[in-house]
């Protein structure tokens, strides 16, 4: 196995000089946008934005325990443009888990946006987030999307030919004086720097992404310890587009820091780090990634617990310090129409040092149309 694992290595590493990676390499299923829209001045819209999927993951080791999660995902918003500037955009985000047993959980999306120019954004109130934030998987898990697809709170967003930015304060839990609940928020920076775009279809990012986990709070009577994990993340990703059936290969490599700045911790792990590499193939509506993880006392709250070193199985306390993963993934996709798309995604996980393989399987379709209701121009009001 050994020997394996070294010629599975070299082969990612020697391919390097040769591939480069599609941006969007640790891919997951098709993501909403929620871009600001140019040609809607003074429009009033009526959207719905409906996610309907069945993802199953098959795991068998002792770092998570298998689960299935089918359900959808229903978002009917009110939206207008006020001028070319500002958008306002309320609704409500609905979230079922197939079952009678199952609460159908409801959230408000209220957020305002204003865009300063045609590169850079605020939104106040609910984000534009989740996998819009485009962080890896180890960092911050694609699944949120599902189980906690609302977030609130700051953002900016900055895109530019050379340059994408995106930073955010995602507030999940406020706090009063004397309340016994712990203020808990996430704060997190995306940047992605364009080094190359060449006309032969080469293109060079230089990803760079940061994330804080906190919970706790001076002014709340919280009688546990305080959390406060912090992730950093650095890498290299290199694409090249191809004319034939195989359109785009690539190559990618992360760096992954871990940190917590708080001296409790329930994993015992203060410090660590990741490295994550690989290479993929594309086509019009295929991709594929094989991939090697390395990873030593790494521990993101936020992200895939697949690439964790502390289990999270209940009642277990294992802590695998030293973690060596092999990551498969094919993912087929097709956008039917602006408003329709649909994917199906196969992940597999080899374990090396401990011999598991787990696997998920999924399929995900999304449905967001949009209606114009009426043109109202504030002059008018």
């Amino acid at each position: 196995m050994n020997r394996f694992l070294n010629f599975f290595v070299s082969a990612i590493l020697f391919s390097t000089i040769f591939l480069s990676l599609n941006a969007q390499g640790d891919f997951w299923h098709i993501t909403s946008r929620d871009s600001f829209r140019t040609d809607r001045e003074d429009a009033l819209l009526f959207s719905v934005e409906s996610s309907h999927f069945f993802l199953n993951n098959e795991y068998f080791g002792n770092m998570v325990e298998g689960y299935t999660l089918p359900g959808h995902i229903f978002e009917p918003s009110i939206t207008y443009y006020a001028g070319s500037r500002l958008r306002f955009k309320g609704g409500a985000s609905m979230v079922k888990f197939y079952g009678d047993n199952e609460q159908l959980k409801v959230r408000p999306v209220l957020s305002a946006r204003l865009r300063f120019t045609d590169e850079l954004d605020l939104i106040l109130g609910t984000l534009n987030g989740n996998n819009n934030h485009r962080l890896p998987d180890a960092m911050y898990h694609f699944e949120r999307e599902v189980f906690r697809p609302v977030e609130n709170g700051l953002q900016v967003k900055y895109n530019s030919e050379k340059l994408w930015v995106d930073t955010w304060i995602n507030w999940q839990q406020y706090i009063r004086s004397g309340d016994t609940i712990p203020e808990v928020f996430t704060a997190g920076l995306s940047l992605r720097r364009n080094l190359l775009n060449s006309t032969k279809g080469w293109s060079v990012v230089a990803p760079l992404a940061f994330l804080a986990w906190h919970e706790g709070g001076q002014i709340s009577n919280y009688l546990s310890p305080s959390h406060s994990p912090v992730n950093l993340a650095a890498g290299l990703e290199i694409d090249k587009v191809l004319p034939g059936k195989i359109n785009r290969i690539g190559w990618f490599g992360n760096a992954m820091y871990y940190r917590d700045l708080k001296d409790s911790n329930l994993s015992g792990l203060h410090k660590g780090h990741g490295f994550y590499t690989g290479v993929t193939a594309a086509s019009t509506h295929s991709k594929l990634l094989v991939s090697y993880w390395s990873a030593r006392n790494f521990v993101a709250p936020l992200g895939n617990p697949m690439y964790g070193s502390a289990s999270v199985i209940d009642g277990s306390k294992a802590v695998f310090n030293s973690r060596q993963m092999m990551v498969g993934k094919y993912q087929w996709q097709k956008t039917f129409s602006p408003h329709i798309g649909f994917s199906f995604l196969f992940e597999g996980f080899y374990d090396v040092s401990e011999g598991w393989f787990d696997y998920g399987m999924g399929v995900m379709l999304r449905f967001s149309p949009e209606f114009f209701i009426a043109r109202l121009p504030m002059a008018q009001w």
